[in-house]
C-alpha cells in the first residue's frame, strides 16, 4: 500500500539527533557593543578582581552562583550580592556609549 512495514533503529535515532525549533529568544549584540563590555569587566577586574571574576565566571563561563560561591568560601548570596552590584557597575560604565548610540 505504500506505507513502510519497517523504520531502521539508526533512521529513528538520526531524526532524535536534529535540532529542533526552540521558542527561545536569541539574544545578539554588535561587535562594538561586546568589546565595550569587555572592557568594563576588564577595568572591573582591574579595580575589583573578585567582584569582577565573579561576574565573568557567572554570565561568561555560565557557573552557576552556587559554584562561583563555593569557589571564592563564600555564600550564595554573597556571591548573588557581587555578580548583581558588577552588573549594575558595568551597566554604569557602558551607560554613555548607550547614550551616545
Amino acid at each position: 500500500m505504500g506505507v513502510p512495514g519497517y523504520t531502521s533503529p539508526t533512521l529513528a535515532l538520526m531524526r532524535q539527533a536534529v535540532g529542533q525549533p526552540v521558542a527561545s529568544k536569541n539574544y545578539c549584540i554588535t561587535d562594538d557593543w561586546a568589546i565595550a563590555i569587555d572592557n568594563a569587566v576588564a577595568k572591573l577586574t582591574h579595580r575589583d578582581q573578585q567582584m569582577g571574576d565573579i561576574v565573568w565566571l557567572y554570565y561568561g563561563a555560565k557557573w552557576s552562583m552556587v559554584r562561583v560561591g563555593k569557589h571564592y568560601g563564600i555564600s550564595e548570596g554573597k556571591a548573588r550580592e557581587l555578580a548583581r552590584a558588577g552588573a549594575a557597575w558595568i551597566d554604569c560604565a557602558v551607560s554613555e556609549a548607550r547614550d551616545a548610540a
